[in-house]
């Protein structure tokens, strides 16, 4: 975990390549102008919870997306240097990430389906 002097010599999160909010937009998770609504309506309610909890809790962020941004702004910030080449791996494992949940849903479509199946036929 960073010191408040840590803290003081990263850039404003709008220019740090590792707030947590640029990650979302790299992974390609929101647009910047959905993440930049989102930010307004963030910083105007004035709440007492982080910003990917925020999201989460709006249901624009998965709790894995969340997981993954974390271990990326964590990589990157990592022995004090930001390492803009975790972005790229990040992205990859996001996109796998999404491939795995898109096969799990269509798998529980079909289940469901074959019950329905079973139902409307008498089985």
């Amino acid at each position: 975990m960073f010191s408040k002097k840590d803290k003081k010599q990263l850039p404003p999160p709008s220019e740090d390549p590792s707030s947590i909010g640029n990650i979302i937009v790299g992974l390609g998770i929101l647009s910047k102008d959905l993440f930049q609504e989102f930010i307004r309506e963030f910083q105007e309610l004035e709440i007492e919870i982080l910003l990917g909890r925020f999201l989460v809790e709006k249901e624009v962020l998965t709790e894995e997306q969340l997981e993954l941004a974390l271990l990326t702004q964590k990589k990157m910030r990592s022995n004090g240097r930001i390492k803009h080449e975790l972005l790229f791996e990040a992205m990859e494992a996001m996109d796998k990430v999404q491939q795995s949940t898109a096969k799990h849903r269509v798998e529980r479509l079909r289940a469901v389906a074959r019950v329905a199946t079973m139902k409307v036929n008498g089985d």
